[in-house]
């Protein structure tokens, strides 16, 4: 009897943090769409930004996921797990960044496919880590405010 009334007083942890997530930024937020599972168009949709056919973007990313695969969760509409979401969301929250420090997604994907100093490496190749992107966005922080020393 005292193990119902323990149970009793529990609340679903879940959904305090959605509100108070949401109010902070894109990162949060982006944070929330990953919990609930992204559709496999998005990843579609990278292949395009990028200018990659799918398979192309898959071995560049080294995704984790196989373009087989893909394809199923496509047919059978099946959202992506978290983790995979989460990782399309945020080279997406890149290229729409980078597209608006360069002026253009042309430009910006030329750049990505060049070796850049303030890098040491070709930019599209650090989409394959999390880290990887994390430098990406601080060159592109940087090339947006003319810090480029």
């Amino acid at each position: 009897m005292q193990k119902s009334q323990k149970h009793k007083h529990t609340q679903k942890v879940a959904e305090q943090p959605v509100a108070y997530l949401s109010s902070h930024g894109p990162e949060a937020v982006r944070h929330l769409k990953s919990l609930e599972g992204i559709s496999v168009a998005l990843f579609y949709e990278i292949a395009k930004l990028t200018g990659s056919t799918p398979s192309e973007l898959i071995k560049t990313i080294e995704f984790g996921l196989s373009l087989k695969t893909i394809e199923r969760y496509s047919k059978s509409r099946t959202k992506l797990e978290p983790i995979y979401s989460d990782y399309l969301l945020k080279i997406k929250s890149i290229y729409e960044y980078g597209q608006s420090v360069f002026g253009s997604n042309e430009s910006f994907g030329n750049w990505m496919k060049k070796k850049s100093y303030g890098l040491g490496s070709i930019p599209l190749n650090l989409l394959k880590t999390n880290s990887g992107m994390d430098l990406l966005l601080d060159e592109l922080r940087r090339i947006e405010y003319g810090d480029l020393s």
